[in-house]
């Protein structure tokens, strides 16, 4: 895992951090989440990926607050993994295993994830946030589902995509639309997490909007 900031927008804190699934390729290099996906998400090497960034962000996270880094880390998870009965079982033995609380671990979820199988996704979740873990919702805005989906899902967190945020400070209609998202968030007592956000101008104004965290993107 390569793990990518998340910052308090108002005070530049570190709040939290997402562990991102990269490769060292022997002759390609560096390969993001995207190369690597696809190729394997319907075998059980995703599986295998999936418990292993677990395993790791857990360790890195402990040993972050052995030195008084206090953060939480996100985690994606594969498609199938809210269909799993025992999911909200495994991951508690799992933070007990790291030595952590389980609200330091973030599960992030998609639109597509929770669509599958949508009432045991659902019943997952719920599983899930009575364990005592934070739940997020990602791509926040990219779909009317997710919208529908934010009065019966059980999550703590929004990611406001980065197609809304990226640029929006030179963009009036970008502004309104992006405004417009972090206000549901806020009335729906949602933190929210802006993604994408490359410059200064960008941070300003998500600051302007008083969108709690935000996120670059890599």
């Amino acid at each position: 895992p390569w793990f990518q900031p998340k910052i308090e927008v108002g005070s530049g804190r570190l709040a939290g951090v997402e562990a991102l699934a990269r490769w060292y390729h022997p002759t390609q290099g560096l390969l993001g989440a995207g190369a690597i996906i696809p190729p394997i998400e319907s075998t059980p090497l995703i599986d295998e990926l999936s418990q292993s960034m677990l395993t790791q962000s857990l360790a890195q996270l402990r040993r972050w607050e052995r030195v008084g880094l206090s953060a939480s880390v996100s985690v994606n998870l594969p498609g199938g993994a809210l269909a799993d009965t025992g999911l909200a079982d495994g991951l508690s033995a799992l933070v007990r295993t790291a030595g952590v609380e389980p609200g330091s671990l973030v599960i992030e979820v998609t639109e597509t994830t929770v669509s599958r199988e949508r009432a045991l996704a659902i019943e997952t979740l719920a599983r899930l946030r009575m364990a005592g873990f934070g739940l997020s919702l990602d791509d926040y805005g990219t779909g009317y589902a997710s919208m529908e989906m934010l009065k019966t899902m059980p999550v703590t967190e929004v990611k406001v995509d980065r197609r809304f945020v990226h640029g929006a400070s030179r963009d009036p209609k970008a502004t309104a639309v992006l405004a417009s998202l972090l206000e549901l968030a806020s009335g729906l007592s949602l933190s929210a997490v802006a993604e994408g956000v490359e410059t200064e101008e960008d941070l300003v104004l998500l600051e302007a909007l008083e969108c709690p965290y935000a996120q670059g993107y890599v």
